[in-house]
């Protein structure tokens, strides 16, 4: 859990102020490897519920918009090889 984080003023809705809590759950994988002489591929995924705990105008519970439920990516590198 995290407090203190900004929200918004009660009395004045152009200012914030540190009121709020939000905490956050989740799990994260990651793999990499190589394929052959020439490929390597790394991957990762993540699963997360972060929420608002308190808040003066935010219902407890709500999802925090700009932090995703599921990310995911791939990358996948080739080389040539040495002689």
């Amino acid at each position: 859990a995290k407090s203190n984080v900004l929200t918004r003023s009660p009395t004045n809705p152009n200012f914030s102020i540190a009121a709020g809590e939000v905490s956050s759950r989740g799990v994260e994988m990651d793999a990499f490897g190589r394929l052959d002489q020439n490929w390597r591929i790394s991957g990762s995924f993540t699963l997360m519920n972060a929420q608002v705990t308190e808040d003066n105008t935010i219902a407890p519970a709500t999802r925090i918009t700009n932090i995703p439920k599921i990310s995911a990516s791939l990358l996948a590198i080739r080389e040539d090889a040495m002689p």
